[in-house]
């Protein structure tokens, strides 16, 4: 039996088929490193959470050698055939609560600075029995996170997961149904240039410790967004402190 289950949504990180919108100003190598910095850090905050078992979910790919550097141990890689967003989150969860999961949160792969405070509030919404259904509004009117504490399918289902009404037509189905529902912080992923440079501020005013693959590559794909004196950051994406993986 799983308690705790973190499903992080994510790909392989292969050049122009992720990020797409960071191109240009990125190029397509950069941008897929980008991703894979955002997509590491990420797990990396997933298994920080107390009694967590992280599970990437993936799409098939050609060369899943590219999620090696990436993962980190402790993290198991799933590979999803959802028809669509809506469809594979609905796998997603299928698949942990077959598994006889108990309470499962769902978040995206490009939040490289979401606080581990979120996850540990969305866990204990669903553990007391609060609520139903918990969800993390993003800036751009969807949720970087939903946490439930069983199968929901009618929740993905008719909605137009490239409009702005994600979060609002959730809600509303899941308040129509009865379900208990706990709307969190809002957060911010990273989908477009005018986001980057909020990115370095963010991690110029923070901890170093937040995001630290972010931090490395950004700084080589983005030089004027971030500076650093450190010759191991600038030639470095994993420090090998937190990793045994090859470079990325």
């Amino acid at each position: 039996m799983m308690n705790r289950v973190i499903v992080v949504m994510g790909k392989a990180p292969e050049p122009g088929a992720v990020k797409t919108r960071l191109i240009p100003p990125l190029d397509p190598e950069q941008a897929a490193q980008l991703y894979g910095a955002f997509l590491r850090d990420t797990l990396l905050t997933a298994l920080a959470v107390r009694d967590a078992q992280v599970i990437l979910v993936h799409p098939p790919t050609n060369d899943l050698s590219l999620l090696d550097p990436i993962v980190p141990l402790g993290v198991t890689r799933v590979e999803d055939f959802g028809t669509d967003l809506g469809d594979s989150m609905n796998w997603a969860f299928q698949y942990c609560f077959d598994r006889d999961a108990l309470h499962v949160v769902l978040i995206g792969s490009d939040l490289p600075t979401l606080p581990e405070e979120i996850l540990e509030t969305a866990f204990d919404r669903l553990e007391n029995h609060s609520s139903d259904v918990v969800l993390g509004p993003s800036i751009d009117g969807g949720y970087y996170l939903i946490g439930l504490r069983s199968v929901q399918p009618d929740l993905f289902t008719g909605i137009i997961w490239s409009g702005s009404r994600v979060l609002d037509d959730t809600l509303a189905q899941s308040r129509r149904t009865g379900r208990h529902t706990t709307v969190l912080l809002p957060w911010h992923d990273i989908d477009r240039p005018a986001d980057l440079e909020p990115l370095r501020q963010e991690l110029d005013a923070g901890s170093k410790h937040v995001a630290p693959t972010t931090r490395r590559v950004l700084t080589i794909v983005w030089p004027t967004a971030m500076q650093t004196d450190d010759p191991v950051l600038t030639n470095s994406y994993l420090d090998s402190s937190t990793s045994g993986s090859a470079q990325l």
